[in-house]
């Protein structure tokens, strides 16, 4: 079985793609300079948690789902929470595999794709880990282009329509929690993206890793708060 169940197993598990995976400080296993400050913040707000970072730099909703289905799914020993974030790579792909003309749409275009493989994923989580309450990040925002700050973008309508839906998900079930952080990534006139937070328009940078986790936290405590002391961050 995946390291997800060694042992009792993790009370605490994130998924997603590469920006759950720079909690590491890795991109594909390999070290990532960029993200070299990024464990640090991960083991100050969570490492009291033996947290188990299931994150794969490039993934999509649906590489995640067969994640899920070839043993990254704990099948003995639930964790107590599980924090998904994934979506924004169906959206960038979309986007770069259009012609220019037509990127704008076929990002759109993405959207119910998206929606549908993230409830499935959803549905699969549920049933794997019945006991597990499960967090799900809104996407946040991002860019067409490393310099490319302006918000609203190509991508505003496609995000604003995930998130949406991805509220109306876990509506229905006690164990399932919604959470958007990103209004962190914007500057406070929300007219672009924050450089110092999100430098390429798509990663945090160390700092915006620090507020990711402060927003994340006080969920993560809340759900805990029967089985472990909440963590107060240094």
């Amino acid at each position: 079985m995946a390291a997800a169940d060694e042992g009792l197993g993790p009370p605490l598990i994130l998924y997603g793609d590469s920006i759950t995976e720079r909690w590491l400080g890795t991109s594909q296993c390999a070290p990532l300079p960029p993200a070299q400050g990024v464990p640090a913040v991960f083991a100050r707000h969570f490492a009291r948690f033996n947290a188990s970072v299931m994150g794969i730099a490039a993934d999509t909703t649906a590489h995640l789902m067969w994640r899920l289905t070839h043993g990254e799914a704990p099948v003995k020993h639930n964790p107590a929470v599980a924090v998904v974030l994934i979506g924004t790579n169906d959206l960038g792909y979309a986007w770069m595999l259009a012609d220019p003309e037509t990127a704008e749409e076929a990002v759109m275009c993405a959207v119910p794709g998206v929606k549908l493989r993230v409830q499935r994923t959803l549905e699969m989580l549920r049933g794997m880990m019945p006991a597990t309450h499960i967090v799900l990040l809104a996407l946040l925002p991002r860019g067409p282009g490393a310099e490319l700050f302006g918000w609203p973008s190509a991508f505003t309508g496609p995000i604003d329509a995930i998130n949406l839906a991805f509220r109306e998900f876990t509506r229905p079930d006690d164990h399932l929690h919604f959470l958007d952080c990103g209004h962190l990534f914007l500057t406070p006139d929300q007219a672009a993206i924050n450089r110092h937070l999100m430098p390429d328009t798509l990663h945090p940078s160390t700092a915006g890793y620090g507020a990711l986790a402060r927003c994340i936290l006080p969920r993560i405590n809340q759900l805990m708060r029967a089985t472990l002391p909440p963590v107060v961050p240094k």
